[in-house]
C-alpha cells in the first residue's frame, strides 16, 4: 500500500468521523432542547398550581378574584389594599407568562407553545386588568408587552403612563381618596384618577 492510498483512507475515515460526530451533536442538541422545553412547561405548571393554591388558601384573594373576574368589579371598586393584593397576584402571573415568552425568544419553546400559554386565560380581558394595565406594563419588558397586547387587543388602547425618575408622573397616577360609608368610623380608600 502506498502513502497516497493510506492518505486517502485516513481522509475518508476522518470525514466519516466528522459526519458521525455532527450527527451525534445534533441528536444530543435535540434531546437537550426537548428536555429544556419539558422543564419550562413543568416549571410553568408548578408555578401556576402554586398561584392557584395561594388563591384557594386565601379567602380574601379568592373573594377578590370572584369580585373582579366574575362580577366585573373595577380597580376603583376595591380598597387600596385590595387593589394591591389583586394587582400583585395578577402581576406575578404575568411574570410567569413573560418567562415563557422569553423561553420562546431563546427558542427553548416554540411559538405555538408560547401562544397556547399566553392566550389560555380569560382573566386578562376583565375591567380590573384593563384599569391596571398602564401600571403593570411598566413592570414588564417592552417586547413582551407588545406581544401580550397583540394577544389581548383590549389592552392596546390603555393610555401609557410616564415614569419620571422611577416614579409615576402625577398626571397619570391614580391616587387614593377617602370615601365615607354611611358615616362609619372605618373609612375605606378607593382609587380615582386625578382630574
Amino acid at each position: 500500500m502506498t502513502w497516497e492510498a493510506l492518505a486517502a483512507i485516513s481522509s475518508a475515515v476522518g470525514a466519516i468521523t466528522v459526519v458521525l460526530s455532527l450527527l451525534y451533536v445534533g441528536f444530543e442538541l435535540r434531546q437537550h432542547t426537548a428536555v429544556a422545553r419539558s422543564e419550562v412547561f413543568r416549571n410553568f405548571r408548578v408555578e401556576v398550581a402554586d398561584w392557584q393554591m395561594a388563591i384557594a388558601l386565601d379567602q380574601n384573594l379568592a373573594s377578590l378574584i370572584d369580585r373582579t373576574f366574575h362580577r366585573g368589579e373595577r380597580r376603583a371598586d376595591l380598597s387600596y389594599v385590595e387593589a394591591v393584593q389583586m394587582g400583585t397576584a395578577c402581576l406575578s402571573l404575568l411574570n410567569l407568562y413573560e418567562a415563557c415568552f422569553l423561553a420562546g425568544q431563546e427558542k427553548v419553546l416554540q411559538e405555538k407553545d408560547v401562544q397556547s400559554i399566553v392566550s389560555s386565560s380569560r382573566l386578562w380581558n376583565i375591567p380590573f386588568v384593563v384599569d391596571s394595565w398602564a401600571l403593570w406594563r411598566t413592570e414588564l419588558g417592552e417586547e413582551f408587552v407588545e406581544y401580550f397586547e397583540s394577544m389581548y387587543p383590549i389592552l392596546k388602547d390603555v393610555p401609557r403612563i410616564k415614569l419620571i425618575g422611577g416614579v409615576i408622573s402625577p398626571s397619570s397616577q391614580q391616587t387614593p381618596v377617602e370615601e365615607d360609608f354611611d358615616d362609619q368610623p372605618n373609612k375605606r380608600k378607593k382609587w380615582s384618577r386625578p382630574k
